[in-house]
């Protein structure tokens, strides 16, 4: 009944974004139709692809613009695009497109989120390409189940001219019977996609195998839409991070990363590709968001105990819910996982990474995950400033 209930009201609260997507695009004068968009979806993925296809249309000498979880940039000045935001909200979106339009851009990159695209959101945008990178088990606390999450999803393919998906990634299946004519990306040169990794792996190497599949993702789109082969490579070869994306802080004497992985699947790629480079201890500082996707902590747990040599507990915008209740959860992964290390409980944020960087010795590794470039942590429904690698920089 309660999920019946759930549905009932977000069907009417999607008609209602609806009418707000219309009116918002009827005040701006359909800014949309007069830009080249570009959209990026998936789980994992979307902002590091958003940055690589945005500094390969820069190179390009593109007039291109962005906006995304880090931000936007219309022209002028780079600006934030609020708390917990991946899609602005209709009117603020439409007013940003109409920005880029005055500022004279032609290409916007635009990372769409399943939210965004159920709430219509991006009403009256018409894609010249869109790419999905992957699509795992995430916000089902307000998607229900997978298969809604991944109708949310291909709603962007619907909307682009130019569909390219990841063949190698479970959506595939159901991605490749509604759209015929998908173009595809992938890394294993057996799975045969328009566009693999095997084919450019001389060109460049992330050490992250996710990276270099988010950089297929970045060139099939790039290509398709004519920018050179060799501007390309030049920009992968070349290409740094947004801010919180396997930002490393400190080298030596030992390292300091800071990553937004926030979901199970993006925990288990990030992690799973630190512990192949170290050398000493993996200290691992994490913890999980409050009142969403509770199934995840449990994945994220396991994941932490299975990687790191200590755990540092702590919060990640735990909003109303007790951080306790999160935590309780999180550790039944941890111990599921056959952790043997060090595991502390730390409420306080800033207080986790100065306990997980004191613990640090020559050849470690301490990475902290989930809050990434968030300018803000939700504690008891009410956003505080927030800056991680601030955090990360005091204690060091």
């Amino acid at each position: 009944m309660k999920l019946e209930l759930k549905g009932f009201v977000g069907f009417y609260k999607n008609k209602l974004h609806l009418i707000e997507g219309i009116l918002a695009n009827i005040y701006y004068g359909f800014p949309s139709q007069k830009l080249r968009l570009i959209g990026v979806t998936g789980t994992d993925g979307k902002t590091s692809t958003v940055w690589m296809i945005y500094h390969i249309f820069k190179r390009a000498g593109k007039k291109v613009g962005y906006i995304s979880t880090v931000g936007y940039f219309v022209g002028g000045k780079e600006g934030y695009g609020g708390h917990h935001v991946t899609t602005p909200k209709n009117i603020d979106l439409q007013r940003l497109m109409k920005e880029a339009v005055k500022n004279g851009l032609e290409y916007l990159v635009v990372e769409s989120s399943s939210h965004g695209l159920d709430q219509h959101r991006l009403f009256g945008c018409r894609f010249v390409a869109s790419v999905i990178t992957n699509v795992t088990n995430e916000h089902l606390d307000y998607h229900l189940t997978y298969e809604r999450y991944l109708a949310a999803k291909a709603k962007l393919l619907c909307m682009s001219e130019l569909r390219i998906a990841n063949k190698e990634d479970k959506s595939f299946d159901f991605l490749k019977k509604e759209f015929q004519d998908l173009k595809t990306f992938g890394l294993n040169e057996k799975n045969k996609a328009d566009y693999s990794y095997s084919d450019y792996r001389q060109s460049f190497l992330f050490k992250e195998g996710y990276n270099n599949a988010n950089a297929m993702a970045a060139l099939a789109v790039c290509l398709e839409l004519g920018i050179e082969k060799k501007v390309i490579i030049d920009t992968l070869r070349k290409f740094s991070f947004p801010p919180g994306r396997m930002e490393i802080v400190q080298t030596k004497p030992f390292k300091v990363i800071i990553d937004f992985a926030h979901t199970a699947n993006g925990l288990f790629q990030f992690l799973g590709s630190i512990k192949k480079t170290k050398k000493g201890k993996l200290i691992h500082v994490f913890g999980c968001a409050g009142e969403r996707d509770r199934d995840k902590r449990y994945e994220m747990g396991f994941t932490s105990g299975k990687y790191a040599d200590v755990i540092v507990l702590t919060a990640e915008d735990p909003r109303s819910e007790k951080l306790g209740s999160i935590n309780n959860e999180i550790k039944r992964g941890i111990r599921r996982s056959g952790f043997k290390g060090l595991l502390i409980e730390e409420d306080d944020r800033k207080k986790a990474i100065f306990k997980a960087i004191k613990l640090a010795r020559v050849c470690d590794i301490v990475v902290i995950t989930g809050k990434g470039p968030e300018k803000s942590m939700n504690i008891g429904g009410i956003e505080y400033p927030w800056d991680e690698k601030k955090v990360v920089l005091d204690a060091l």
